[in-house]
C-alpha cells in the first residue's frame, strides 16, 4: 500500500508541474485588479515602464517594454533589458553584446560590453568586457559609454551609494 501512495504522489507531482512552468505574468493595482493582464512570460518593474518578454525560454527570449496598461512601446527585440536609470538609460543586449537604449529603445550606447549592468545614483554603471581573460575585466562607464574607472577588476562585490565599491583583482 505503502508502494501505491509514493506513486501517486508522484504521477501528482507530474501533472501539475506543467502549471507551473506555464504560468504567464501580468501588473495588478492596489485593489488587485488587472492592469496588465497576465500574457506575459516575465515581467520586470523597471521604474515607469515595465520590461516584458513572451519567450519561453532563455534561448528564445526576447525583451521589450510596455506601459501601465501593456502595450508595447519599445518592441521585444533585445536578448536581456535591465531597469531606465535617473539619467533615462537602460542597459540591454543584442548578439550578445551590452550597450545602453533610451525609453524609445534607440541606441545611445552602443552594445559593445561583454556586460553591463543600471547606471546607479553617482551617474557610472558596471561594465565588463573579456580583453585577454577567460572573465574579463570589469570598470565604470559614463552616460556616455566613456571609462571613468579603466576596466580592472575581477569581481565586484557591493557598490554603496556613497561611491564606495568592494572589488576583487587577480
Amino acid at each position: 500500500m505503502k508502494r501505491f501512495t509514493i506513486m501517486g504522489v508522484s504521477i501528482g507531482a507530474l501533472l501539475f508541474s506543467p502549471v507551473i512552468a506555464t504560468a504567464k505574468e501580468g501588473v495588478i493595482n492596489s485593489k488587485g485588479e488587472w492592469s496588465v493582464a497576465p500574457t506575459f512570460e516575465e515581467v520586470k518593474d523597471t521604474g515607469g515602464l515595465y520590461a516584458a518578454t513572451l519567450g519561453d525560454s532563455p534561448s528564445n527570449q526576447s525583451w521589450g517594454f510596455i506601459d501601465q496598461r501593456g502595450k508595447w512601446v519599445i518592441k521585444p527585440q533585445f536578448s536581456y533589458v535591465g531597469s531606465f536609470a535617473a539619467n533615462g538609460l537602460a542597459p540591454a543586449a543584442q548578439k550578445l553584446k551590452y550597450g545602453y537604449i533610451n525609453k524609445k529603445g534607440q541606441w545611445v550606447i552602443k552594445p559593445q560590453f561583454d556586460y553591463a549592468a543600471d547606471f546607479s545614483s553617482n551617474g557610472l554603471a558596471e561594465a565588463r568586457t573579456n580583453g585577454k581573460t577567460e572573465y574579463g575585466k570589469i570598470g565604470y562607464i559614463n552616460n556616455k559609454g566613456k571609462w571613468v574607472i579603466k576596466p580592472q577588476f575581477a569581481w565586484v562585490r557591493s557598490y554603496s551609494p556613497a561611491g564606495f565599491a568592494v572589488v576583487g583583482v587577480q
